[in-house]
């Protein structure tokens, strides 16, 4: 997310409030993560894509471990979250990490194999991979 900064757009010399310009101009140029104190509930990135025989999902999840990371399934659907709480008392000047408690749920398709699914860690990415059932194969009857 980029900071843009706000100009202060008063003249030079035509400044009717100057304390008012300069509050303006205060708020504007302060980034809205240092505004929120309270528990912010963050949704990691994600990407989804599938193949003949599976289905992949990769979670953005820097500054999480494995042990922090719940995954479950519950009525034909993967929930992925967490509940951790990372704020700090720390005192910044400007903060736009926002680590804090997520929960990301997916349907799973009909061809989904809820036996076959594997999950690990790696550089800050979940990989989950979810495996697809074979398909039912026409079967040849012979005639006796």
């Amino acid at each position: 997310m980029n900071h843009t900064k706000y100009r202060n757009r008063t003249r030079r010399n035509n400044v009717a409030f100057p304390e008012f310009a300069n509050m303006i101009s205060s708020i504007m140029n302060t980034p809205i993560h240092s505004v929120v104190k309270d528990k912010v509930l963050t949704s990691p990135a994600v990407n989804v894509k599938q193949d003949e025989k599976q289905y992949s999902i990769e979670m953005s999840i820097p500054g999480y471990s494995k042990k922090e990371i719940n995954i479950a399934l519950k009525d034909n659907k993967l929930v992925i979250s967490s509940d951790i709480d990372k704020s700090t008392k720390d005192t910044y000047k400007l903060k736009e990490f926002s680590y804090g408690a997520f929960n990301r749920s997916f349907n799973l398709p009909k061809d989904a194999n809820q036996e076959d699914i594997d999950a690990k860690v790696a550089n800050g990415i979940l990989h989950l991979t979810i495996g697809k059932k074979p398909e039912a194969a026409p079967k040849q009857i012979t005639i006796k």
